[in-house]
């Protein structure tokens, strides 16, 4: 038997930026899963930017950028949002 993770298709969460570009959000590293997990309000953005970090393009974005880009209520849409597809590939696991 012959196992190759080249042949795995991770399920991205597709994202529109205000500015109308689109990443593609992978799948969280235990790490990040672990802080998502854990995460208060006073570490939103924070959160927001690792989770925006953990793209397919590889575009980098930075805290101070996340901060002046989006408002309280759209960077919860997008944590909410990232814990929406954890849960999804969680069960579609199961």
């Amino acid at each position: 038997m012959e196992l190759s993770l080249k042949s795995l298709v991770k399920k991205t969460m597709k994202l529109e930026l205000t500015d109308g570009s689109v990443i593609n959000i992978l799948p969280p590293s235990k790490a990040l899963y672990e802080n998502h997990k854990t995460a208060t309000d006073k570490e939103l953005y924070e959160q927001v930017t690792d989770i925006l970090n953990n793209n397919s393009e590889k575009k980098i974005f930075e805290l101070s950028d996340v901060e002046n880009m989006f408002d309280y209520d759209e960077a919860m849409y997008i944590f909410k949002g990232f814990t929406q597809f954890i849960n999804e590939i969680t069960l579609s696991k199961n």
